[in-house]
């Protein structure tokens, strides 16, 4: 009888901690106007170099995008707004030591340029301590970032279309 009464608080101990070490769901905040005139698409690249590609918004409307929890991935959040300026938000799902992880991005208007920002800790969600891009003109962006002709394409897909 002791042992199955110990068995039963390890196993409560473990799905306690592996609960709070889940990785939210990502969640997009930010101001109505901005948010109803872009459209967020998130890139997941995990440690083999597999890419999956969700929508995040699509034109205000926000979807389900699940991080990856059992190991690490690179993500790359490409972002549009009125199909006029762009920018991509890149970073890993890696928070060591840390149990408060979650996937906030924040759009907002920061000095008249707009800005969209990653939190991944529930601890920083006050100060909006995490980093973040300024949205760019298209034109900027691909000039900036080196975009050869024969990658256009594949970009404005990224910036643009709903998956």
């Amino acid at each position: 009888m002791i042992i199955v009464k110990y068995l039963y608080l390890v196993i409560l101990l473990i799905t306690t901690i592996a609960c709070k070490m889940k990785n939210e769901n990502f969640n997009i905040y930010g101001d109505e106007e901005l948010l109803k005139n872009s459209k967020i698409n998130i890139v997941e690249i995990d440690d083999l170099g597999n890419e999956k590609t969700k929508t995040l918004l699509f034109l205000g409307n926000k979807k389900i995008v699940e991080p990856k929890t059992e190991t690490s991935a690179i993500y790359k959040v490409y972002i549009s707004y009125k199909d006029s300026l762009v920018n991509v938000l890149k970073f890993e799902n890696i928070m060591r030591n840390a149990n408060d992880h979650i996937n906030y991005l924040y759009l907002n208007k920061e000095n008249d340029l707009i800005m969209l920002r990653y939190v991944g800790r529930e601890s920083e969600i006050e100060t909006k301590k995490g980093f973040g891009i300024f949205l760019l003109t298209k034109e900027e962006y691909y000039k900036v970032n080196n975009i050869e002709k024969e990658d256009v394409k594949k970009n404005n897909e990224l910036f643009f279309s709903e998956y």
